[in-house]
């Protein structure tokens, strides 16, 4: 450090020594103290404004989020209820037509029974007739039975192309 800049520190020390003096005897003289009073009632005004300020803006934040939860909850609502009902008329669609489709099977299960019992019935008749053709039951040829079996098969191609 050059003696220069140590002299030009010495003053600066000097100077603020004596300005703080100042400022101290300054404070406690009876202006000092009328000031002080002054910038503790004006920090307390500020004080209280700024309490006042937080404690509205507080206010208006909480009804604000108040209102827009109650929002919010009665759109979540809505939407629920849309949902739900939009569920049920699929569900009922849903069994509309699996009701539908087991009528459907159903009659057309019931169709092909009645078409085997009205085959079996040909059937049956149909042996009946060549049982009773021939003159004795124990000289029938497997010809003759084989004959009545495919008049029979024949009977029953028939009967389908009837009930087509």
């Amino acid at each position: 450090m050059n003696n220069n800049d140590q002299r030009n520190t010495g003053w600066a020390l000097l100077l603020g020594l004596v300005a703080g003096g100042y400022v101290g005897y300054y404070l406690n003289s009876e202006k000092g103290r009328d000031l002080r009073r002054q910038v503790a009632n004006n920090l307390s005004d500020y004080e209280t404004t700024v309490r006042q300020t937080v404690n509205e803006q507080s206010s208006k934040l909480a009804n604000n989020l108040s209102s827009t939860y109650e929002n919010v909850k009665g759109k979540a609502n809505d939407t629920l209820e849309t949902v739900k009902t939009k569920a049920n008329s699929t569900l009922g669609t849903v069994k509309n037509k699996a009701n539908s489709t087991m009528e459907t099977f159903q009659e057309r299960f019931n169709k092909g029974v009645n078409q085997a019992e009205m085959e079996i019935d040909v059937t049956a008749d149909a042996l009946k007739t060549s049982t009773a053709s021939t003159s004795s039951p124990s000289t029938s040829s497997p010809s003759k039975s084989t004959t009545s079996t495919n008049g029979s098969s024949s009977n029953r191609s028939t009967n389908n192309r009837k009930n087509s």
